[in-house]
């Protein structure tokens, strides 16, 4: 009983030991992850309920850190690590109000869960079960999960009106 404590409070110590060694990496990482993205995208990004894209990102060494990571609430993560990543968007988001709050709240779920996936990014839905959503307004389409395609009613790309219905997939896809 007393070494499994003394093996979880070593553990924990062990962590948080790693993320201060390890925080300015972290930091430079997430810096070089949100680069691409404008606090007009993040706002964007907000309203639609969607985030940034995590192809690029390596989770996967915190695959086993993840029942300290779950721990981190997410205060700690703005302020010491997506705060000095990308000031400008926690202060577009500070200013968005709850809309923003909830955001980085999702954000912060949506990480974790892609950290359980043990990093891995690629979508949850079968591929056969992906259709092809198309707007009515600037004509570009991308892929959907067949039960998201009944909800798209803002395209993604030029903010017009109700999508045409989705295409079913094609034989080579």
């Amino acid at each position: 009983m007393v070494m499994d404590s003394l093996k979880k409070i070593g553990s924990r110590f062990a962590f948080e030991y790693f993320l201060e060694v390890w925080k300015p990496r972290l930091i430079e990482a997430l810096k070089k992850w949100l680069a691409r993205y404008t606090v007009e995208d993040v706002q964007k990004m907000v309203a639609r309920g969607r985030f940034p894209n995590t192809s690029k990102f390596d989770f996967s060494p915190a695959a086993e850190y993840v029942q300290y990571i779950e721990k981190i609430p997410i205060d700690r993560l703005v302020e010491d690590f997506l705060m000095p990543a990308r000031p400008d968007l926690i202060e577009a988001l500070q200013e968005m109000g709850m809309p923003g709050a909830k955001w980085l709240v999702k954000l912060r779920v949506h990480l974790l869960d892609t950290i359980k996936q043990g990093g891995k990014t690629e979508a949850a839905i079968p591929k056969e079960d992906i259709v092809m959503a198309a707007c009515d307004v600037c004509g570009k389409s991308w892929p959907v999960g067949r039960s998201e395609s009944e909800d798209i009613k803002v395209c993604p790309f030029c903010g017009g009106g109700r999508e045409k219905a989705p295409e079913s997939p094609s034989e080579d896809e």
